[in-house]
Order: C-alpha cells, then structure tokens, then sequence
C-alpha cells in the first residue's frame, strides 16, 4: 500500500511537470497544436484602417480592460485597448519583420504594437493606443476563404460614416452622368514569386489571372470607365499593398479580384465571393459612430450585389464556349484583400486549374475573352442597376 501512495505521488508529479512544459513552450494544456502568429497585414484607407493577424490554428482572444493612456500632452485623453492571445506566439522572422513596420507606423490618431508577452498569461498581446475623438476600435476574430483562423482589428476614422454615404451617393450619381468619374481596379492574384495554384500542363495562376486582368481592362476603358490594376506584369504585389492602392492612391469605386483555383481533379466550376455580413460585431466606439454598423452592412450588401452581378454574367458568357461550366454560386467568406477594401468589392475563381478540361480552357484565349466580356458586363449592369438600390 505505501509503495502504491508513492508511486502515484511519481505519477501526480510527473503529471504536473508535463503541465508546466506544456504552458512553458505555448501548447494550449487541453490538447491541440500550438498556436502561432503566421501572417500580419495592414491594410491603410481612407475611411478606416485594417490589421489583420493570421493563425496556425483559431485563437483565443479576450479584450482586456480598457485603460486610460496619457503620456505628456500629446497623448492625453488617448485609450487604450488591449488584447490578449493567451497560449499563441509569433512563428517566423517574416512575421516578425512586419510586425516590426506595423509597430513603429507613424500615425496622428493611433498607435499599434504586437508582441509576445508573459502576463496576465504567456501568450501574444495586441495593443491599440487611439485618440477615441478621432479613432473607434472594432476586433473580430474569423475564419478566411484558406480556412486559417485570423483576428480582424478595425480603426474606424472619425469621418467614416460621413464619407460613405457621400461616397456612396458619388458613385450613384456618376453611374447616370460620367462613367469617367468610375475609378474601378482590377486586382490581378499571385506574381512574381508567388505563382498561386499550378496545375495542369503546368500552367501557373499568375499568368492566367494577368491574361484575363488584361482583357478585362481594355474592354472597361472602351465602355469609357477609369482602369487600375494592381500589377500589369509578373511581379509580387503583397495583399495590404493592393488595397492600400485602391483605398488610397487610386480612391476606387469598385474592387474586382481575380483568381484561379485549385481543389480535387474531379472539382470544377466558377464562384464568386463576397464579404460576409456584420464581420465586425461592435465593441467599442463613441457615439458618433452609432450608426457604423447599420452604414458598413448597407456597404457588405453593396458587395453582394455586386458579386452577384458579376458573376451571373461570367457564367452566362462562359457557357456561350461550353456548356459544361458548372455554376458554384456566389459565396460569403473573408479574404484579405475583399475585408482591406473601403469600396464595394468582389473576388471571382475562374475555374480550377487542378481540373484537367477546365485548365485546357482557361489557357484558351477564346475562353479567356468570354471570361472577360463576363467580367465586364456584370460591372457595367451592377451600375446601371445602381437607382434600384438606393
């Protein structure tokens, strides 16, 4: 009996030994992978600004008590809103570096550092120092197309609200006067190093996404619309580039990305996404941002209708090559470049390059340009189609 008491007192320290290693190296104590910070973007806007942080696995995130910042007069009156990632840490040094970038940022409104911390538990924290008469703070966290956990922060700018309706108003009245004034980018995935899906006849998803990028622009700037693309050869955009881009520099008014995908030989067809609604429940804000919410989701409906319209028309057009083009609908999901946007914004899979017969189509120039004339036709009708929605 007394050697059955110690060896179970062997057991119950062991057994705790094991606990204190797992804390000590991140591995969350009731099972499962660690979790590590894999990706970091910041997405710069005109209306608000984005951070989103992706996950080896779905994080836990808690939203620490907000606290007062003041640190010499420039910062008085600032908050300070705190969350912590218990049990996750930062992977690679690719990360770290824009990490790095993002931390020393140079903004009047706000200040964001990322960092590995030991309290209140071992884990990653994100801070978010703002000037709350200026900045409201929204965090969700998500799961994206890829199906990677992810933490989405949302710096809401004082005039959000003012110029959406304003911009939303713009594109409504332009839509019936000058096409001109139409600022729409096409956003061309993958390049340079990055050559996204490669499938048969080893065909790469750069090279189809920028022929058909191509195609699309020419027939937008003949309907007499305004055309940026986010790349116009082989080269590597990174994904908070191309919506800093269209937020700021070129102040679009619609987003369109295009790719090419990839899945099980037998998976074939073209969908559509858009973002999905309320992404970004509400957490913290003045009042002057009351209404954000109602006014953001008006703007996710904007998207949706937009996708819809697009791809409707892709799939008309593909059809008129074959009819063997199977329709996989238009879908919600969050993607980085589709949650960066600050206009309404559509991303479309063309087709599957793993599929043996589709990939054959989408190297075809004769398909490509019944992909392209979709593409645009569903642009142009969204437009037309704008007094019926507001």
């Amino acid at each position: 009996m007394l050697q059955w008491g110690i060896s179970m007192k062997i057991v119950c320290i062991r057994l705790f030994a094991a606990v204190l290693f797992c804390v000590s190296v991140g591995v969350r104590v009731y099972g499962g992978d660690p979790v590590y910070l894999n990706e970091a973007y910041c997405h710069k806007g005109r209306l608000s600004d984005k951070l989103s942080f992706y996950f080896s696995g779905t994080p836990e995130c808690v939203c620490l008590p907000l606290a007062s910042y003041e640190v010499g007069k420039k910062k008085d009156g600032w908050k300070e809103v705190r969350l912590h990632l218990p049990m996750a840490s930062i992977a690679k040094n690719d990360v770290r570096k824009s990490l790095y970038q993002m931390n020393r940022g140079k903004n009047s409104f706000y200040e964001v550092s990322c960092y590995e911390c030991q309290a209140p538990k071992k884990g990653v924290m994100v801070s978010i120092r703002y000037n709350p008469q200026e900045i409201a703070v929204e965090y969700a966290p998500f799961t994206s197309i890829g199906q990677k956990g992810a933490l989405l922060i949302a710096l809401n700018k004082r005039q959000f609200i003012y110029e959406l309706n304003k911009k939303t108003a713009a594109i409504h009245h332009i839509a019936w006067n000058d096409k001109k004034k139409i600022h729409i980018v096409l956003d061309i995935g993958h390049g340079g190093a990055d050559r996204g899906k490669v499938g048969w006849f080893d065909i790469q998803e750069k090279d189809i996404n920028l022929a058909v990028g191509f195609k699309v622009a020419k027939l937008l700037s003949k309907k007499g619309f305004s055309v940026s693309m986010t790349r116009s050869d082989d080269q590597f955009v990174s994904l908070d580039d191309r919506t800093t881009f269209a937020n700021t520099k070129a102040q679009a008014d619609l987003f369109i990305s295009l790719h090419s995908n990839s899945g099980p030989e037998t998976a074939s067809g073209i969908e559509t996404f858009c973002v999905q609604d309320s992404c970004l429940p509400h957490v913290e804000q003045i009042d002057d941002f009351t209404p954000s919410i109602e006014a953001r989701n008006c703007w996710y409906k904007q998207s949706a209708l937009l996708a819809q319209s697009v791809h409707e028309h892709v799939i008309q057009s593909a059809r008129l090559h074959t009819l063997q083009v199977k329709d996989r609908q238009v879908k919600r999901a969050m993607s980085q470049v589709l949650l960066g946007t600050d206009m309404p914004s559509a991303l479309i899979e063309m087709g599957f390059l793993s599929n043996e017969q589709e990939a054959k189509r989408l190297a075809s120039q004769t398909y490509q340009n019944h992909l392209a004339r979709g593409i645009c036709a569903g642009i142009e009708s969204y437009i037309k189609r704008l007094d019926r929605i507001f």
